[in-house]
């Protein structure tokens, strides 16, 4: 019997001002790239608020 395994990675994100307030967990595939998860943060956490001026471009 042979088991494949994909090994997950959870990221935990919160405000750099207030931690308790904004919090997001990300489970990613260890093969991600850096590209895509900025590509993701940017869509579901910055973008939302135009912080996009506090993230860096990979």
């Amino acid at each position: 019997m042979a088991f494949l395994f994909s090994w997950l990675l959870v990221i935990k994100m919160v405000d750099k001002y207030d931690p308790s307030r904004y919090v997001i967990y990300i489970s990613i595939d260890k093969d991600t790239t850096l590209r895509s998860l900025d590509c993701f943060l940017r869509d579901v956490w910055m973008e939302c608020c135009n912080h996009l001026s506090l993230s860096i471009n990979l």
